[in-house]
């Protein structure tokens, strides 16, 4: 609960999470700027600071091969038996 009394240069805030009234001094913000109590303060995600890597997608060298030239095949070139 709130304390009534007057403090100089604490005042009153509500609390962004739980609609509490309490002191500003048993206050804390959190990183998105939400002003909580204490006890519901929670830090940062420590995930939000990953950063990925770069993938290295090259192909070895020695590795790469051209493209062979076209084959067309003729009107029933292909039949049942070479499926």
């Amino acid at each position: 609960m709130a304390d009534e009394r007057y403090i100089p240069g604490d005042h009153n805030v509500i609390c962004d999470i739980s609609g509490f009234k309490c002191k500003r001094s048993e206050c804390r913000k959190t990183w998105d700027g939400f002003i909580v109590r204490a006890d519901f303060w929670e830090p940062r995600q420590s995930q939000d600071f990953v950063r990925g890597l770069r993938d290295k997608i090259a192909v070895a060298p020695g590795e790469t091969r051209s493209e062979g030239a076209d084959q067309f095949l003729t009107t029933n070139q292909v039949t049942v038996d070479d499926l």
